[in-house]
């Protein structure tokens, strides 16, 4: 066998420095998405890019979106009316929505941890009560005992 090193040319290239399947910009948009805090204070703002045409989007998440999360349970738009969708295998939800460019499913997985650590947040800062999550998570256990029956 030899010990040649057949991508010496692209290994050692300052051009592409930074640059492949695990680093880069794309990656970076992939694996996070910048969160703040609405300016009315009623939840919180995911920057997103589409995954197909790369168009930027501003999705606010509603504390009451947090809260159904946080608790096990699929969120609902409160503007659509629009369930959430599940997504077992990552363990999360995202918004039932497509990109204002090119309709294409805008995908960014919210999970019940990242909804509970947001009302934490929130808590703190005086943006929602406790009595007010207490007050949906109690609304949330009767719907849930009522589907059972």
């Amino acid at each position: 066998m030899s010990n040649e090193d057949y991508f010496a040319d692209v290994r050692n290239s300052g051009d592409l420095a930074g640059f492949g399947v695990f680093d880069g910009e794309g990656i970076k948009d992939h694996n996070s998405a910048p969160v703040k805090r609405s300016p009315n204070n009623d939840g919180m703002i995911y920057t997103i890019k589409c995954g197909n045409c790369g168009a930027p989007h501003n999705i606010t998440v509603s504390w009451l979106e947090f809260i159904y999360g946080g608790h096990g349970h699929i969120p609902i738009d409160p503007e659509t009316k629009r369930p959430w969708k599940h997504e077992q295998q990552f363990g999360g939800f995202h918004p039932n929505m497509g990109c204002k460019q090119c309709s294409n499913a805008l995908l960014f997985i919210i999970t019940p941890d990242e909804c509970a650590r947001h009302l934490k947040a929130a808590q703190a800062a005086g943006a929602i009560t406790p009595q007010q999550i207490a007050a949906v998570a109690s609304q949330l256990r009767q719907q849930a005992a009522a589907y059972r029956r």
